[in-house]
């Protein structure tokens, strides 16, 4: 690049011919001529390496074609790629494919203002049943904009004790958001629609609870990925005795470790932006619609081992 912007500084301003400039150059008039040719400076230019994913395409758009649903990983192995699938190159090819032949829409991932939704969503820690016997839900609830997480185990999957939960975490957040998330969780909704408890605490909550479509997946992503870290993170290598221990332990967790960890998709940690969120839901009634509540409040207190097996 120097010796091209040399080249047209000794010739368009010094006025030099091209055979003066080689000459002081030392370079070939051949070069002189190129570089006078052309008004932007050289680069260099490699020719394209094609990948070495682009000889499986075929065979992994003939697989996707008959299930849409297949891993990265499984494709891989079905069509004898062995060149290492943690690099994401095969990830990111299979991703491609999958947006050319129409199995992903672009417009899935969601954006959420502040305040706008809480997903909700009931999860099952399987240690807790072994040591226990007892299968007992966890209401679990993130802030779709702060991804601020809270979690409460309460005694059943019956409608009392799951309000009663959604009471618990909606204190802790401090508000109320514009929209709550439900799945087709059989505890509040029966066909499609809200059971009349659950009717009655939105009622009483001012609450606008959406229900998910059937099989979308995505529209309550979050929650499924929050879930998922629960039981990856919190769950293991842990033992309880009481739900009153669980849920001191999993407090301290989300507290301490969930809330504060650095999300890469906000750029910040729950904890520094639940304030903002608060700010842009509305205010709890006081008191809490608590009357709609069953067992929680006792069987909380009790030891799992005394509580006799409620239907989950």
């Amino acid at each position: 690049m120097s010796d091209w912007a040399e080249i047209r500084r000794l010739s368009l301003n010094v006025g030099l011919s091209g055979r003066a400039i080689a000459a002081r150059l030392g370079i070939s008039t051949n070069t002189v001529a190129k570089a006078l040719a052309c008004d932007q400076p050289p680069c260099y230019r490699r020719a394209p390496v094609g990948s070495k994913v682009d000889r499986f395409v075929p065979a992994i758009s003939a697989l996707l074609v008959k299930d849409p649903r297949l891993k990265a990983t499984v494709i891989a192995e079905r069509v004898g790629y062995n060149g290492g699938v943690s690099t994401s190159i095969f990830r990111a090819r299979v991703r491609q494919l999958k947006l050319a032949l129409g199995m992903i829409d672009p417009a899935d991932r969601l954006v959420f203002s502040a305040g706008e939704q809480i997903q909700c969503d009931l999860w099952f820690p399987q240690s807790w049943a072994i040591q226990t016997g007892l299968k007992y839900p966890v209401v679990t609830m993130t802030a779709c904009w702060s991804r601020y997480l809270q979690a409460v185990m309460v005694p059943s999957r019956m409608c009392g004790d799951i309000l009663g939960g959604m009471n618990v975490l909606l204190s802790r957040f401090g508000g109320l958001p514009r929209r709550l998330l439900w799945d087709n969780e059989s505890g509040i909704v029966h066909r499609r629609q809200l059971i009349p408890q659950a009717t009655a605490w939105a009622g009483a909550m001012g609450a606008d609870i959406k229900l998910t479509k059937p099989k979308d997946p995505e529209t309550k992503g979050r929650i499924e990925r929050a879930n998922g870290y629960l039981g990856s993170s919190f769950e293991p290598a842990r033992s309880f005795s009481t739900i009153d221990d669980f849920n001191d332990q999993l407090t301290g967790w989300l507290e301490g470790k969930a809330n504060q960890r650095l999300v890469r998709a906000t750029g910040a940690r729950p904890s520094d932006l639940i304030n903002d969120e608060r700010q842009q839901m509305r205010p709890l009634p006081d008191p809490l619609p608590s009357a709609l509540i069953t067992s929680t409040t006792r069987l909380a207190r009790e030891s799992p081992r005394c509580v006799r097996r409620v239907p989950c």
